[in-house]
């Protein structure tokens, strides 16, 4: 039986090899380091895919409505805030404001940044309540398991607060959430048209108890305040 010979080297590898055998001790040196260097340019262009990747994927299953994907933080309460929770913070954030005056864009935007480092929801209360009812039908999880995903994500953001009835079924599962979400340290975000009063009103429709310990945990929030002309008059405008 023959030997096998040994594979003939390419042409392409042995004038590679005759260039590297002709480099000097210095100009080897500066192709070593050439070498590494676009080896290091291609692991942090992965690295940046990778991370896009999941960034995109945070933002697909977060339920941000696609209207307000593409907007930008602009009240600096508010990129204050977003900063303080980026480096680690962990307080809650309720933007006020009458209709129209950009609350849910200002919170999306908010919402979109912090996407790029946790996981992040949006939801309305009423959403909650079909996500969490819906889990019977479908079997895919369990209601506490459901729920479970909006008190442990890493930022919530509960848009329109008061602005569906309230019943007393709403306004427990509310106060649990943001009592697990504050417990647990979960930055959250919430928009609401009414102040004081008139949202101590609209929540006491589930019970005065429940709206007493709401609103107390309203009061620890960052308070931002939105005022002005309807963006939506302008527009028709």
């Amino acid at each position: 039986m023959q030997p096998q010979s040994s594979p003939t080297p390419s042409s392409a590898y042995l004038a590679a090899k005759e260039r590297l055998a002709a480099m000097s001790q210095e100009e080897l040196a500066r192709h070593k380091l050439e070498l590494a260097r676009q080896r290091a340019a291609r692991e942090r262009a992965a690295i940046l895919a990778m991370r896009e990747r999941t960034v995109r994927g945070r933002i697909e299953a977060s339920g941000i409505p696609a209207d307000y994907r593409d907007g930008a933080v602009r009240v600096p309460e508010v990129r204050k805030w977003v900063d303080s929770v980026l480096e680690g913070g962990s307080s809650q954030l309720v933007i006020r404001g009458t209709n129209g005056t950009g609350k849910t864009t200002e919170a999306c935007a908010a919402l979109m940044e912090l996407a790029q480092a946790m996981t992040v929801r949006f939801a309305m209360l009423d959403s909650i309540k079909r996500a969490v009812d819906g889990s019977w039908i479908n079997r895919s999880a369990s209601p506490d398991e459901v729920l479970a995903g909006f008190m442990r994500c890493g930022c919530l953001l509960i848009d329109d607060l008061g602005q569906s009835p309230m019943d007393e079924r709403s306004t427990a599962m509310l106060l649990q959430i943001m009592s697990e979400r504050i417990g647990n340290g979960k930055p959250t975000i919430y928009t609401t048209n009414y102040e004081g009063t008139a949202l101590w009103k609209r929540l006491a429709e589930g019970g005065q108890s429940h709206a007493n310990a709401i609103l107390d945990r309203l009061k620890m929030c960052v308070s931002v305040v939105m005022s002005g002309e309807s963006l939506r008059k302008r527009v028709r405008l």
